[in-house]
């Protein structure tokens, strides 16, 4: 699996009140560019090698914050609910690609 770079840059916002703190910032920006790269990008960009690498991203939130997994389905966003399905994957381990750093962020 390659490294992805994604670029976070402009994509704080929408800002999603999901910790409550800090964190709000770059879990929506993770999210936001995830979203943009799934509706942008149609012309096969959007593989396992991308929700890997923002799931992986989102995994050190959810377990600082449990209940980012709720908050994040109750978006009710198809991309959202991916990443944040695939994340729980990675960090139980299932599947043998699972890996938790395919992503360095810029």
């Amino acid at each position: 699996m390659s490294i992805i770079k994604p670029n976070f840059e402009g994509f704080g916002h929408p800002l999603y009140p999901l910790s409550n703190g800090p964190d709000d910032e770059p879990i929506s920006a993770i999210l936001n560019e995830a979203k943009h790269v799934f509706e942008w990008h149609k012309e096969g960009l959007w593989n396992s090698e991308y929700k890997d690498g923002f799931a992986s991203l989102l995994v050190p939130y959810i377990r600082s914050h449990p209940k980012l997994i709720r908050q994040v389905l109750n978006l009710d966003q198809r991309v959202f609910s991916m990443v944040v399905y695939r994340a729980v994957e990675l960090e139980k381990g299932v599947g043998a690609e699972a890996k938790l750093s395919p992503v360095t962020p810029s």
